[in-house]
Protein backbone atom coordinates (compact mmCIF):
# COMPACT_ATOMS: atom_id res chain seq x y z
CA UNK A 1 0.00 0.00 0.00
CA UNK A 2 2.72 2.69 0.81
CA UNK A 3 4.81 1.76 -2.64
CA UNK A 4 1.14 2.29 -4.04
CA UNK A 5 1.26 6.31 -2.37
CA UNK A 6 4.89 6.60 -3.37
CA UNK A 7 4.12 5.50 -7.16
CA UNK A 8 1.02 7.44 -7.07
CA UNK A 9 2.90 10.59 -5.95
CA UNK A 10 5.13 10.57 -8.92
CA UNK A 11 2.03 11.43 -11.32
CA UNK A 12 0.59 14.40 -9.21
CA UNK A 13 2.92 17.00 -11.27
CA UNK A 14 1.26 15.11 -14.52
CA UNK A 15 -2.42 16.17 -13.27
CA UNK A 16 -4.77 18.47 -13.84
CA UNK A 17 -7.16 19.18 -11.08
CA UNK A 18 -9.53 16.49 -12.50
CA UNK A 19 -7.22 13.94 -12.71
CA UNK A 20 -6.12 15.17 -8.80
CA UNK A 21 -9.83 14.42 -7.64
CA UNK A 22 -10.42 11.46 -9.13
CA UNK A 23 -7.17 9.90 -7.58
CA UNK A 24 -8.47 11.58 -4.57
CA UNK A 25 -11.77 9.28 -4.72
CA UNK A 26 -9.25 6.39 -5.42
CA UNK A 27 -7.59 6.64 -2.40
CA UNK A 28 -10.63 6.66 -0.22
CA UNK A 29 -11.84 3.67 -2.12
CA UNK A 30 -9.04 1.88 -1.10
CA UNK A 31 -8.91 3.46 2.75
CA UNK A 32 -12.59 2.26 2.84
CA UNK A 33 -12.98 -1.00 0.39
CA UNK A 34 -15.94 -1.87 2.03
CA UNK A 35 -17.89 1.15 0.07
CA UNK A 36 -19.40 0.81 -3.04
CA UNK A 37 -19.19 4.09 -5.23
CA UNK A 38 -21.49 5.16 -7.47
CA UNK A 39 -20.12 6.01 -11.01
CA UNK A 40 -20.34 9.78 -12.48
CA UNK A 41 -19.47 8.59 -15.42
CA UNK A 42 -20.35 5.78 -16.79
CA UNK A 43 -18.36 4.31 -20.10
CA UNK A 44 -19.47 1.16 -21.95
CA UNK A 45 -18.97 -1.67 -19.75
CA UNK A 46 -17.46 -4.05 -22.55
CA UNK A 47 -14.80 -1.34 -23.36
CA UNK A 48 -14.25 0.42 -20.00
CA UNK A 49 -13.18 -0.60 -16.73
CA UNK A 50 -14.36 1.95 -13.91
CA UNK A 51 -11.55 2.87 -11.63
CA UNK A 52 -13.95 2.18 -8.40
CA UNK A 53 -14.41 -1.30 -9.41
CA UNK A 54 -11.05 -1.78 -10.16
CA UNK A 55 -9.60 -0.24 -6.75
CA UNK A 56 -12.42 -2.62 -4.87
CA UNK A 57 -11.24 -5.73 -6.25
CA UNK A 58 -7.52 -4.93 -5.76
CA UNK A 59 -8.43 -3.78 -2.30
CA UNK A 60 -10.34 -6.91 -1.18
CA UNK A 61 -7.95 -9.82 -2.86
CA UNK A 62 -4.45 -10.07 -1.29
CA UNK A 63 -2.60 -8.77 -4.52
CA UNK A 64 1.22 -8.95 -5.04
CA UNK A 65 3.31 -5.72 -5.19
CA UNK A 66 3.92 -6.54 -8.63
CA UNK A 67 0.43 -6.99 -9.29
CA UNK A 68 -0.48 -3.95 -7.50
CA UNK A 69 1.59 -1.98 -9.61
CA UNK A 70 -0.04 -2.97 -13.11
CA UNK A 71 -3.32 -2.21 -11.59
CA UNK A 72 -2.44 1.12 -10.55
CA UNK A 73 -1.00 1.43 -13.86
CA UNK A 74 -4.19 0.35 -15.63
CA UNK A 75 -6.13 2.50 -13.20
CA UNK A 76 -4.42 5.90 -14.25
CA UNK A 77 -4.83 4.71 -18.13
CA UNK A 78 -8.64 4.29 -17.62
CA UNK A 79 -8.18 7.51 -16.17
CA UNK A 80 -7.09 8.71 -18.65
CA UNK A 81 -9.02 7.86 -21.03
CA UNK A 82 -12.32 8.87 -19.41
CA UNK A 83 -10.75 12.70 -19.53
CA UNK A 84 -9.50 12.84 -22.90
CA UNK A 85 -13.03 11.36 -23.57
CA UNK A 86 -14.77 13.77 -21.96
CA UNK A 87 -12.44 16.68 -23.53
CA UNK A 88 -13.76 15.55 -26.85
CA UNK A 89 -17.17 15.24 -26.15
CA UNK A 90 -17.06 19.38 -24.65
CA UNK A 91 -15.34 20.25 -27.65
CA UNK A 92 -17.89 19.12 -29.88
CA UNK A 93 -20.84 20.62 -27.55
CA UNK A 94 -18.91 24.16 -27.11
CA UNK A 95 -18.64 23.59 -31.03
CA UNK A 96 -22.17 22.62 -31.15
CA UNK A 97 -23.47 25.65 -28.81
CA UNK A 98 -21.33 28.15 -30.69
CA UNK A 99 -23.28 27.29 -34.12
CA UNK A 100 -26.58 27.11 -32.59
CA UNK A 101 -26.20 30.78 -30.61
CA UNK A 102 -25.44 31.88 -34.74
CA UNK A 103 -28.24 30.09 -35.75
CA UNK A 104 -30.87 32.05 -33.22
CA UNK A 105 -28.85 35.50 -32.90
CA UNK A 106 -31.78 38.05 -33.41
CA UNK A 107 -32.22 40.57 -36.03
CA UNK A 108 -31.75 44.41 -35.70
CA UNK A 109 -35.56 44.74 -35.41
CA UNK A 110 -36.21 41.58 -33.56
CA UNK A 111 -33.16 42.55 -31.04
CA UNK A 112 -34.61 46.47 -31.07
CA UNK A 113 -38.27 44.59 -29.67
CA UNK A 114 -36.81 42.30 -27.66
CA UNK A 115 -35.21 44.92 -25.76
CA UNK A 116 -38.04 46.94 -25.24
CA UNK A 117 -40.04 43.90 -23.57
CA UNK A 118 -37.28 43.88 -21.21
CA UNK A 119 -37.21 47.55 -20.56
CA UNK A 120 -41.34 46.80 -19.89
CA UNK A 121 -40.75 43.94 -17.61
CA UNK A 122 -37.62 46.00 -15.53
CA UNK A 123 -40.36 48.96 -15.50
CA UNK A 124 -43.26 46.42 -13.94
CA UNK A 125 -40.69 44.75 -11.90
CA UNK A 126 -39.83 48.14 -10.10
CA UNK A 127 -43.47 48.64 -8.78
CA UNK A 128 -44.31 45.35 -7.43
CA UNK A 129 -47.94 44.93 -6.04
CA UNK A 130 -47.35 45.13 -2.29
CA UNK A 131 -48.62 42.58 0.50
CA UNK A 132 -51.82 42.56 2.41
CA UNK A 133 -51.32 44.25 5.86
CA UNK A 134 -51.36 40.75 8.36
CA UNK A 135 -53.34 40.38 11.18
CA UNK A 136 -55.86 42.73 10.03
CA UNK A 137 -59.45 41.84 9.14
CA UNK A 138 -59.79 44.19 6.47
CA UNK A 139 -56.71 43.63 3.94
CA UNK A 140 -56.29 46.91 2.57
CA UNK A 141 -53.74 49.39 2.78
CA UNK A 142 -52.86 53.12 1.13
CA UNK A 143 -50.09 51.64 -1.50
CA UNK A 144 -52.57 48.63 -2.38
CA UNK A 145 -54.67 51.21 -3.50
CA UNK A 146 -52.34 53.31 -4.98
CA UNK A 147 -50.89 50.15 -6.84
CA UNK A 148 -54.27 49.35 -8.54
CA UNK A 149 -55.08 52.82 -9.59
CA UNK A 150 -51.30 52.73 -11.39
CA UNK A 151 -52.75 49.86 -13.58
CA UNK A 152 -56.07 51.77 -14.12
CA UNK A 153 -53.89 54.70 -15.14
CA UNK A 154 -51.57 52.37 -17.55
CA UNK A 155 -54.59 51.33 -19.77
CA UNK A 156 -54.42 55.25 -21.10
CA UNK A 157 -53.17 55.44 -24.98
CA UNK A 158 -49.07 55.50 -24.91
CA UNK A 159 -49.94 58.86 -26.21
CA UNK A 160 -51.09 60.60 -23.52
CA UNK A 161 -48.79 61.45 -20.74
CA UNK A 162 -49.88 62.27 -16.98
CA UNK A 163 -48.88 63.51 -13.63
CA UNK A 164 -50.27 61.94 -10.83
CA UNK A 165 -49.89 64.24 -7.78
CA UNK A 166 -50.90 65.50 -4.06
CA UNK A 167 -52.28 68.63 -4.03
CA UNK A 168 -52.05 70.38 -0.89
CA UNK A 169 -55.54 72.03 -0.21
CA UNK A 170 -56.32 74.05 2.77
CA UNK A 171 -59.96 73.53 4.93
CA UNK A 172 -61.67 73.74 8.08
CA UNK A 173 -62.07 70.70 9.64
CA UNK A 174 -64.62 71.93 12.28
CA UNK A 175 -67.22 74.27 10.82
CA UNK A 176 -69.58 76.68 12.76
CA UNK A 177 -67.65 79.17 14.84
CA UNK A 178 -64.93 76.63 15.68
CA UNK A 179 -63.31 76.55 12.77
CA UNK A 180 -59.68 75.01 12.38
CA UNK A 181 -57.59 75.34 9.65
CA UNK A 182 -55.32 72.01 8.47
CA UNK A 183 -53.44 70.89 5.68
CA UNK A 184 -54.70 68.04 3.79
CA UNK A 185 -54.09 67.02 -0.14
CA UNK A 186 -56.40 66.14 -3.09
CA UNK A 187 -54.98 63.33 -5.07
CA UNK A 188 -54.84 64.94 -8.63
CA UNK A 189 -54.60 63.52 -12.50
CA UNK A 190 -53.33 65.50 -14.76
CA UNK A 191 -53.22 65.07 -18.63
CA UNK A 192 -50.68 66.25 -20.81
CA UNK A 193 -49.12 68.93 -18.25
CA UNK A 194 -46.11 69.98 -20.60
CA UNK A 195 -48.84 71.55 -23.15
CA UNK A 196 -50.78 73.79 -20.39
CA UNK A 197 -48.29 76.63 -20.98
CA UNK A 198 -48.37 76.18 -24.85
CA UNK A 199 -52.02 75.80 -25.40
CA UNK A 200 -54.76 77.91 -24.63
CA UNK A 201 -57.05 75.72 -24.55
CA UNK A 202 -59.83 75.85 -21.21
CA UNK A 203 -59.14 73.64 -18.37
CA UNK A 204 -61.58 70.85 -17.47
CA UNK A 205 -61.85 69.59 -14.11
CA UNK A 206 -63.63 66.28 -13.71
CA UNK A 207 -65.16 65.07 -10.16
CA UNK A 208 -66.00 61.23 -9.34
CA UNK A 209 -69.26 60.45 -7.48
CA UNK A 210 -70.22 58.58 -4.69
CA UNK A 211 -67.45 55.45 -4.11
CA UNK A 212 -65.51 55.79 -7.24
CA UNK A 213 -62.16 57.86 -8.05
CA UNK A 214 -60.53 59.80 -10.21
CA UNK A 215 -60.05 56.51 -12.19
CA UNK A 216 -63.60 56.38 -13.75
CA UNK A 217 -62.40 58.54 -16.78
CA UNK A 218 -60.04 56.24 -18.35
CA UNK A 219 -62.81 55.71 -21.45
CA UNK A 220 -62.96 59.55 -22.12
CA UNK A 221 -59.20 61.08 -21.55
CA UNK A 222 -58.48 60.15 -25.19
CA UNK A 223 -60.66 62.63 -26.58
CA UNK A 224 -61.36 65.22 -23.82
CA UNK A 225 -57.45 65.94 -23.52
CA UNK A 226 -57.79 66.66 -27.42
CA UNK A 227 -59.92 69.52 -26.81
CA UNK A 228 -59.28 70.66 -22.67
CA UNK A 229 -56.68 71.11 -19.91
CA UNK A 230 -57.74 67.78 -17.89
CA UNK A 231 -57.75 67.39 -14.46
CA UNK A 232 -59.58 64.71 -12.48
CA UNK A 233 -59.28 64.79 -8.52
CA UNK A 234 -60.51 62.48 -5.71
CA UNK A 235 -62.66 64.36 -3.81
CA UNK A 236 -61.83 65.05 -0.04
CA UNK A 237 -62.69 62.25 2.27
CA UNK A 238 -62.20 59.82 -1.31
CA UNK A 239 -59.52 57.66 -2.62
CA UNK A 240 -56.17 58.95 -2.63
CA UNK A 241 -57.07 62.01 -0.98
CA UNK A 242 -57.17 63.04 2.45
CA UNK A 243 -59.52 61.58 4.83
CA UNK A 244 -59.93 63.94 7.30
CA UNK A 245 -62.56 63.57 10.82
CA UNK A 246 -66.17 65.44 9.62
CA UNK A 247 -66.25 66.79 13.35
CA UNK A 248 -69.38 69.09 12.30
CA UNK A 249 -73.10 67.24 12.29
CA UNK A 250 -74.45 70.21 10.51
CA UNK A 251 -74.87 69.76 6.81
CA UNK A 252 -73.81 73.38 5.88
CA UNK A 253 -70.35 72.77 7.46
CA UNK A 254 -70.11 69.50 5.77
CA UNK A 255 -70.84 71.58 2.47
CA UNK A 256 -68.61 74.35 2.93
CA UNK A 257 -65.64 71.87 3.68
CA UNK A 258 -66.08 70.06 0.30
CA UNK A 259 -66.73 73.65 -1.64
CA UNK A 260 -63.40 74.97 0.73
CA UNK A 261 -61.20 72.07 -0.83
CA UNK A 262 -62.02 73.02 -4.43
CA UNK A 263 -61.30 76.58 -4.31
CA UNK A 264 -58.18 75.67 -2.26
CA UNK A 265 -56.91 73.57 -5.36
CA UNK A 266 -57.71 76.00 -7.81
CA UNK A 267 -55.51 78.57 -5.95
CA UNK A 268 -52.62 75.77 -5.33
CA UNK A 269 -53.19 74.97 -9.49
CA UNK A 270 -53.19 78.46 -10.49
CA UNK A 271 -56.16 78.37 -12.61
CA UNK A 272 -57.95 81.21 -13.28
CA UNK A 273 -61.39 78.95 -14.73
CA UNK A 274 -62.46 76.09 -15.78
CA UNK A 275 -65.06 73.63 -16.79
CA UNK A 276 -66.93 71.99 -14.10
CA UNK A 277 -68.12 68.07 -14.49
CA UNK A 278 -69.58 66.44 -11.75
CA UNK A 279 -71.36 62.54 -11.54
CA UNK A 280 -74.43 61.73 -9.22
CA UNK A 281 -72.70 62.46 -5.82
CA UNK A 282 -69.99 64.71 -7.50
CA UNK A 283 -72.30 66.32 -9.42
CA UNK A 284 -74.39 68.15 -5.86
CA UNK A 285 -70.86 69.23 -4.99
CA UNK A 286 -69.82 71.26 -8.08
CA UNK A 287 -72.89 72.47 -8.44
CA UNK A 288 -71.90 73.97 -4.35
CA UNK A 289 -68.70 75.26 -5.44
CA UNK A 290 -70.57 77.24 -8.52
CA UNK A 291 -73.08 78.94 -6.09
CA UNK A 292 -70.50 80.06 -3.66
CA UNK A 293 -67.61 80.42 -6.41
CA UNK A 294 -69.19 81.72 -9.92
CA UNK A 295 -66.80 83.38 -11.14
CA UNK A 296 -64.45 80.77 -11.55
CA UNK A 297 -66.69 78.27 -13.48
CA UNK A 298 -66.94 78.45 -16.92
CA UNK A 299 -69.37 76.40 -17.60
CA UNK A 300 -71.23 73.43 -15.26
CA UNK A 301 -72.22 70.20 -16.34
CA UNK A 302 -74.03 68.15 -14.27
CA UNK A 303 -73.52 64.04 -14.94
CA UNK A 304 -76.62 62.19 -13.78
CA UNK A 305 -76.18 63.83 -10.76
CA UNK A 306 -77.32 62.86 -7.24
CA UNK A 307 -79.06 65.32 -4.89
CA UNK A 308 -81.87 67.00 -6.90
CA UNK A 309 -85.32 65.74 -5.54
CA UNK A 310 -86.76 65.21 -1.87
CA UNK A 311 -87.62 62.04 -0.66
CA UNK A 312 -90.17 60.17 -3.00
CA UNK A 313 -93.79 59.77 -0.39
CA UNK A 314 -94.01 56.18 -1.65
CA UNK A 315 -90.70 55.58 -0.57
CA UNK A 316 -91.45 56.93 2.81
CA UNK A 317 -95.46 55.15 3.24
CA UNK A 318 -93.53 51.70 2.51
CA UNK A 319 -91.01 52.09 4.78
CA UNK A 320 -94.17 52.78 6.99
CA UNK A 321 -95.95 50.11 6.18
CA UNK A 322 -93.10 47.44 7.09
CA UNK A 323 -93.38 45.18 10.13
CA UNK A 324 -91.18 46.55 13.32
CA UNK A 325 -88.50 44.46 12.85
CA UNK A 326 -87.96 45.38 9.31
CA UNK A 327 -88.31 49.08 10.06
CA UNK A 328 -85.70 48.53 13.04
CA UNK A 329 -83.43 46.72 10.73
CA UNK A 330 -83.52 49.66 8.27
CA UNK A 331 -83.11 51.98 10.63
CA UNK A 332 -79.87 50.51 12.02
CA UNK A 333 -78.44 49.75 8.25
CA UNK A 334 -79.31 53.56 7.51
CA UNK A 335 -77.67 54.70 10.40
CA UNK A 336 -74.19 53.01 8.81
CA UNK A 337 -71.79 54.46 6.39
CA UNK A 338 -73.37 53.16 2.89
CA UNK A 339 -69.93 50.54 1.66
CA UNK A 340 -69.78 49.51 5.66
CA UNK A 341 -70.89 45.78 4.64
CA UNK A 342 -67.27 46.17 2.79
CA UNK A 343 -65.33 46.25 5.58
CA UNK A 344 -67.41 44.26 7.73
CA UNK A 345 -66.87 41.12 5.44
CA UNK A 346 -62.94 41.86 5.98
CA UNK A 347 -61.18 39.46 2.96
CA UNK A 348 -64.80 38.71 1.38
CA UNK A 349 -65.25 42.08 0.71
CA UNK A 350 -63.26 43.05 -2.45
CA UNK A 351 -65.82 39.98 -3.86
CA UNK A 352 -68.67 41.75 -3.05
CA UNK A 353 -67.58 44.86 -5.55
CA UNK A 354 -67.24 42.18 -8.44
CA UNK A 355 -71.01 41.52 -8.60
CA UNK A 356 -71.04 44.46 -10.90
CA UNK A 357 -70.28 42.27 -14.06
CA UNK A 358 -71.92 44.81 -16.09
CA UNK A 359 -69.40 47.56 -15.06
CA UNK A 360 -66.30 45.17 -15.97
CA UNK A 361 -67.86 43.90 -18.75
CA UNK A 362 -67.98 47.66 -20.26
CA UNK A 363 -63.71 48.25 -19.03
CA UNK A 364 -62.41 45.08 -19.75
CA UNK A 365 -61.87 46.33 -23.21
CA UNK A 366 -59.36 48.75 -22.33
CA UNK A 367 -58.03 47.48 -19.24
CA UNK A 368 -57.72 44.43 -16.95
CA UNK A 369 -61.34 44.07 -15.20
CA UNK A 370 -60.17 42.45 -12.09
CA UNK A 371 -57.94 45.82 -11.77
CA UNK A 372 -60.33 47.89 -11.95
CA UNK A 373 -62.26 46.24 -9.45
CA UNK A 374 -59.60 45.62 -6.85
CA UNK A 375 -59.22 49.70 -7.33
CA UNK A 376 -62.56 50.43 -6.28
CA UNK A 377 -62.83 47.80 -3.34
CA UNK A 378 -59.10 49.63 -2.06
CA UNK A 379 -60.73 53.62 -2.38
CA UNK A 380 -63.57 52.26 -0.10
CA UNK A 381 -62.00 49.77 2.01
CA UNK A 382 -60.31 52.61 4.12
CA UNK A 383 -61.27 54.71 6.71
CA UNK A 384 -64.90 56.03 5.45
CA UNK A 385 -64.21 59.44 5.88
CA UNK A 386 -65.88 60.66 2.81
CA UNK A 387 -69.10 58.19 3.49
CA UNK A 388 -69.47 59.61 6.98
CA UNK A 389 -69.44 63.19 5.18
CA UNK A 390 -72.48 61.97 2.21
CA UNK A 391 -74.30 60.61 4.77
CA UNK A 392 -74.39 64.01 6.89
CA UNK A 393 -75.58 65.39 3.74
CA UNK A 394 -78.69 62.66 3.48
CA UNK A 395 -81.65 63.44 5.45
CA UNK A 396 -82.78 60.01 4.80
CA UNK A 397 -80.82 57.61 2.37
CA UNK A 398 -80.17 58.31 -0.09
CA UNK A 399 -81.92 61.79 -0.31
CA UNK A 400 -80.41 64.98 0.18
CA UNK A 401 -81.63 66.97 3.27
CA UNK A 402 -81.45 70.01 0.88
CA UNK A 403 -82.16 69.07 -2.70
CA UNK A 404 -80.36 71.20 -5.14
CA UNK A 405 -83.46 71.64 -7.23
CA UNK A 406 -84.61 74.39 -5.53
CA UNK A 407 -80.49 75.78 -4.85
CA UNK A 408 -80.26 76.18 -8.50
CA UNK A 409 -81.50 79.84 -8.26
CA UNK A 410 -78.04 80.53 -6.39
CA UNK A 411 -75.96 79.47 -9.65
CA UNK A 412 -75.43 83.07 -11.40
CA UNK A 413 -77.73 83.58 -14.04
CA UNK A 414 -74.84 83.63 -16.28
CA UNK A 415 -73.26 80.71 -15.83
CA UNK A 416 -74.20 77.97 -18.85
CA UNK A 417 -75.71 74.78 -16.96
CA UNK A 418 -75.93 71.06 -19.27
CA UNK A 419 -77.20 67.76 -17.79
CA UNK A 420 -76.44 64.89 -19.03
CA UNK A 421 -78.81 62.30 -17.84
CA UNK A 422 -79.00 58.35 -19.09
CA UNK A 423 -82.09 57.40 -20.71
CA UNK A 424 -82.44 54.11 -18.60
CA UNK A 425 -80.20 55.81 -15.19
CA UNK A 426 -82.48 55.27 -12.16
CA UNK A 427 -81.79 58.39 -11.12
CA UNK A 428 -84.48 61.36 -11.43
CA UNK A 429 -84.02 63.68 -14.49
CA UNK A 430 -84.36 66.78 -12.69
CA UNK A 431 -82.65 68.76 -15.37
CA UNK A 432 -85.94 68.94 -17.70
CA UNK A 433 -87.49 70.40 -14.76
CA UNK A 434 -84.90 73.32 -13.87
CA UNK A 435 -84.74 74.18 -17.18
CA UNK A 436 -88.25 75.45 -17.01
CA UNK A 437 -87.67 77.15 -14.05
CA UNK A 438 -84.13 78.95 -14.41
CA UNK A 439 -83.45 81.47 -16.52
CA UNK A 440 -80.10 81.64 -17.41
CA UNK A 441 -79.04 79.17 -20.36
CA UNK A 442 -79.76 75.67 -19.13
CA UNK A 443 -79.41 72.50 -21.70
CA UNK A 444 -80.71 69.33 -21.24
CA UNK A 445 -79.13 66.07 -23.09
CA UNK A 446 -80.64 62.21 -22.66
CA UNK A 447 -77.95 60.14 -23.39
CA UNK A 448 -79.00 56.85 -25.59
CA UNK A 449 -78.93 53.65 -24.24
CA UNK A 450 -77.34 54.74 -21.02
CA UNK A 451 -77.82 53.79 -17.08
CA UNK A 452 -76.44 56.30 -14.31
CA UNK A 453 -72.56 55.92 -16.06
CA UNK A 454 -72.90 57.31 -18.74
CA UNK A 455 -69.34 58.05 -19.44
CA UNK A 456 -68.99 54.13 -19.74
CA UNK A 457 -72.50 53.31 -21.36
CA UNK A 458 -72.09 55.43 -24.21
CA UNK A 459 -68.60 57.30 -24.28
CA UNK A 460 -68.75 58.66 -27.87
CA UNK A 461 -72.18 60.58 -27.00
CA UNK A 462 -70.91 61.59 -23.74
CA UNK A 463 -67.65 62.61 -24.90
CA UNK A 464 -69.63 64.86 -27.63
CA UNK A 465 -71.39 66.60 -25.64
CA UNK A 466 -68.45 67.85 -23.53
CA UNK A 467 -66.52 68.80 -26.66
CA UNK A 468 -69.47 70.76 -27.63
CA UNK A 469 -69.98 72.27 -24.35
CA UNK A 470 -66.36 74.21 -24.94
CA UNK A 471 -67.57 76.97 -26.96
CA UNK A 472 -70.32 77.61 -24.61
CA UNK A 473 -69.35 79.08 -21.96
CA UNK A 474 -70.57 82.78 -19.53
CA UNK A 475 -70.91 86.10 -21.24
Amino acid sequence: FSFFLSFSSVFIFFMTASELILIGVTVVAVLFSFVTFVQVLEPKPSTITTPTSTLARFSLLSLSRRRALETTLGLFKNTKQYIWKMSDNLAIADTTIAETEQLLRPSHGEQQREEEEKAQQQQLAVEKKPRSPWFRWIPTSESLRQFYQNRVLDSLPDTIEYTVEAVEVTISTTGGNRRENAKQHINTLTINPQDHAKSDKPHLLLMHGFGAGLGIWMLNMNELSKHYHVHAIDMIGFGGSSRPKFRSSKHEDIEQIFVDSIESWRQSRGIESFHLLGHSFGGYIAGLYATHHPDHVNHLIFADPWGFTPPSPSFQNMVNSRPWYQRAIYKVVSSMPPLAVLRISGPWGANLVRFRKDIGAKLEHVMDKEHFFDYIYHSNAQHPSGEIAFKKLCSSMPWAYKPFKDRMEDIKENVPVTFLHGDKSWMTQAGHEVQQQRRGPTDVKVLSDCGHHIMWDNPLEFNEHLVAAKEDVKA
